[in-house]
């Protein structure tokens, strides 16, 4: 019954995935982008195995002092390919070839949330009330399924931040401390209120409208615990809203902090808050050190908090795994040194403030947008559609976005019920 159920669920993300992809190819998210990296293998005189599969390898420096405890196995990771991993992972559990730990992007997660493939990790003996506790629940409550049985661990975690000048933006009687700041900008009128007031004198508040829209897909999910549609609703509308006033204004900059345009206006102070994951601030301060003490970050505007679903992992445990309980305990070894540098750090010379970790924590404890769900591809593909017609000059307005909307209603509508059903 798992395995038809399986192949059932599979067949429907494959169809899902073949449609509406665009034709033409000459345009790519930079979200989508990383670098790659070589697979590490242990010892082969080692007796027993564990195998690892990860579309980024975070695991190798954590393997240098973890496997010393663990003399009699050797740990294997191969580092698996991003743009097939979803069909590479479906392959293995389908053929019970999967490895003893499966790592996926929250962007991916979505597409494993309704397998009964994996253990369960709030449930004995996985379940660590200490281990647990340490962790915002909101975040952890992304990867229960409809049971509320946590199939994922979250082990690689970078929140949204809105970084900005304080010290320009003082100039203009905006706003400066990080907490009124972001109240204010949970407000449309008040966004575009700086928007426009820095617009005036050449300076930018924003990179351009196709970041924007990648910024909002990139730190939520289309759909709620219900399977709800819910990019039609605030927050995600006010920010739609917010690109076809920009457009219709004319105001679109067309920059990244990732092109030179970016980078040179944000060297001459004229790029003065964006919104980026929250290791931009350590890129930032590589770049532009000599800016040191003239930056502070907030939350991000019109209350759209999230993660990085990109670069956020996710560990899964296949119920087929062996050595369960050592593979469970590098998995907590993962979340703690990944989660020590969010949940630790005071201060960064980039920023004139302090408590970070606190501010990160409160970030992280604001429930997300939407829940990963197995009907996320299906929104994903039609959404990436618009990022590329952005991209080509398209103009916003709502009949741009309502048609995405209502392709996404009418193609979910029978996908919702086999889910369901199933």
């Amino acid at each position: 019954m798992k395995t038809t159920r399986l192949g059932i669920i599979i067949l429907t993300l494959l169809l899902i995935s073949a449609c509406n992809l665009p034709k033409e190819t000459e345009y790519q998210s930079y979200f989508i982008n990383q670098p790659e990296t070589k697979s590490e293998r242990a010892d082969s005189s080692k007796i027993k195995k564990i195998e690892i599969w990860t579309p980024e390898d975070i695991v190798t420096n954590t393997l240098k002092y973890f496997s010393y405890q663990h003399d009699d196995i050797e740990f294997e990771v191969t580092v698996v390919d991003r743009l097939n991993l979803v069909d590479t992972y479906y392959e293995a559990l389908l053929t019970n070839t999967e490895p003893d730990l499966m790592i996926v992007s929250a962007q991916d997660i979505g597409a494993f949330s309704g397998l009964d493939k994996f253990e369960t990790l709030n449930q004995q003996p996985y379940y660590d009330h200490q281990f647990f506790r340490s962790r915002p629940n909101a975040l952890l409550d992304n990867y229960l399924n409809d049971q509320d049985e946590m199939y994922g661990f979250p082990i690689h975690t970078h929140p949204y931040v809105t970084l900005y000048r304080a010290d320009i933006l003082a100039e203009y009687g905006f706003p400066t401390d990080p907490e009124k700041l972001g109240d204010y900008l949970a407000d449309l009128d008040n966004w575009l209120e700086i928007v426009t007031r820095l617009g005036d004198d050449g300076l930018y508040a924003y990179e351009s409208l196709q970041v924007m829209l990648e910024w909002g897909l990139n730190s939520s999910y289309p759909f709620d615990q219900n399977y709800q549609y819910i990019y039609q609703e605030e927050p995600f509308a006010n920010l739609l809203e917010g690109l076809t006033i920009i457009d219709a204004m004319e105001l679109d900059i067309y920059q990244s902090v990732w092109q030179e345009s970016g980078y040179n206006n944000l060297k001459a102070d004229r790029l003065v808050m964006f919104q980026a994951p929250s290791y931009m601030v350590d890129t930032l301060y590589n770049w532009l050190p000599e800016q040191a003490g003239k930056w502070r970050i907030t939350k991000p505007p019109f209350e759209m908090n999230g993660i990085a679903k990109n670069t956020s992992l996710i560990a899964m445990i296949p119920e087929n795994a062996t050595n369960k309980n050592v593979v469970w305990s590098l998995v907590k070894a993962l979340a703690n040194d990944l989660y020590h540098g969010l949940s630790t750090v005071q201060q960064h010379p980039l920023l004139d403030q302090t408590d970070l970790n606190q501010f990160y924590l409160s970030l992280l404890e604001e429930p997300s947008i939407g829940k990963p769900s197995m009907l996320d591809k299906t929104a994903e593909v039609l959404w990436e559609n618009n990022v590329y017609r952005v991209n080509q000059g398209y103009q916003l307005n709502e009949t741009f976005f309502q048609q995405t909307h209502n392709q996404v209603i009418e193609q979910v509508r029978n996908n919702r019920r086999v889910l369901r059903e199933n």
